[in-house]
């Protein structure tokens, strides 16, 4: 059965042949070294192949394989398997290498060793330490945290163990103390910008909450000035080859509208003005391809940020400065949420915590001026 499009886990792959029979491959376990184990099933029709796998996996749901397979796969062998098949196959090529770096410089050397049946809550939380002694950043060890708890969750679906070790485990906190502009310095660096070949892009970062990647990515199909609005629907990534595309977004909530601010569409309009009135990606670098992140930061943000004086924040945090101003002047946070492309509420509140905590105080001041003596 297909779901969104999609095979169900667990369905097999199956194909039909030329002799007019169909195939299934069905993932059985795991070999000492890791690789999975398949075992092919043939039939006369779908229908009836499909009897076949409801048979074999009711008796993998009977005999559990993590008795005998979990004894023998290491955690480096399993995360190397699974990273270069499911991992590799159903996400965006960036997930992947974000994946395959994870485990092989953080996770591997401390854990690797590991039987899958020996990895406990303690082993976890250990590794989690060790990377914070030896200096690794917030994230980085939540990333960790985050690929381990998804990979042990196949695990646990392809019975290899009882329980998670990482459910237990709380995630790496830290505090957030990357700085993003005030009011003050996002006029500086809006007055810097003036003029530049990339204005229209930093009023959008400042202005509309997009993503770098979503920016880099937008289309002059995307905007429509007229009704001083864009469609966010793609994000710019880079593929196998090392070429940069129009990828699918983030998230599906970070398909959006965006309204403009008056100051956003003059910025677009110039632009489109200064680019002779192109199609296509609304920036471009000097050979007219797709802005690469490395090269723009180096070329021209940092050297804006320098030459207005002004702190060296990342490109990500003008994302924030609009919504923060926002936030602190009453703005909706479900609204925000959606601006910004969140799934939640919650994750918007995660992220701007602080300026909520600046609103209760002008809150209970407010408060002081209608109920006070």
């Amino acid at each position: 059965m297909k779901v969104n499009g999609r095979r169900a886990r667990g369905d097999g792959t199956i194909r039909k042949l030329a002799s007019g029979r169909y195939e299934a491959r069905l993932t059985l376990g795991y070999d000492a070294n890791g690789k999975r184990k398949r075992k092919n099933l043939y039939a006369e029709s779908e229908e009836a192949l499909r009897v076949k796998i409801m048979r074999e996996q009711q008796l993998l749901v009977a005999k559990p394989r993590y008795y005998a397979d979990a004894e023998r796969i290491t955690v480096a062998a399993f995360l190397t398997e699974w990273v270069e098949t499911e991992v590799k196959s159903e996400n965006r090529y960036a997930t992947y290498l974000l994946r395959e770096g994870t485990c092989r410089n953080h996770i591997v050397p401390h854990i690797g060793s590991l039987k899958l049946s020996q990895v406990e809550d303690d082993h976890i939380r250990g590794l989690l330490r060790a990377l914070q002694r030896q200096g690794v950043g917030t994230r980085t060890r939540q990333v960790a945290h985050a690929t381990l708890r998804r990979a042990f969750a196949i695990a646990m679906r392809d019975k290899l163990i009882p329980t998670n070790p990482v459910a237990t485990v709380e995630r790496p906190k830290g505090v957030r103390t990357k700085h993003i502009f005030s009011e003050k310095e996002a006029l500086v660096f809006l007055s810097a910008a003036k003029g530049h070949s990339y204005e229209a892009l930093y009023v959008l970062a400042l202005t509309t909450g997009m993503r770098q990647g979503e920016l880099f990515a937008l289309d002059w199909s995307d905007v429509d000035l007229q009704r001083a609005a864009l469609r966010v629907q793609a994000t710019l990534v880079e593929d196998a080859d090392g070429k940069l595309i129009r990828g699918e977004p983030k998230t599906a909530s970070s398909r959006r509208i965006v309204d403009l601010p008056n100051v956003a569409v003059e910025a677009l309009k110039e632009h489109r003005t200064r680019t002779h009135g192109f199609e296509g990606f609304v920036f471009r670098d000097s050979i007219g391809g797709p802005l690469r992140k490395s090269n723009f930061l180096r070329r021209y943000f940092y050297p804006l940020l320098k030459r207005a004086e002004l702190p060296r924040i990342t490109f990500h945090a003008l994302r924030h400065v609009a919504n923060s101003i926002l936030l602190a002047r009453g703005a909706n946070i479900r609204l925000l949420a959606d601006r910004l492309g969140h799934a939640t509420t919650r994750t918007t509140l995660e992220h701007y915590s602080h300026v909520l905590t600046g609103a209760q105080r002008e809150a209970a001041q407010t408060l002081d001026t209608v109920f006070g003596t």
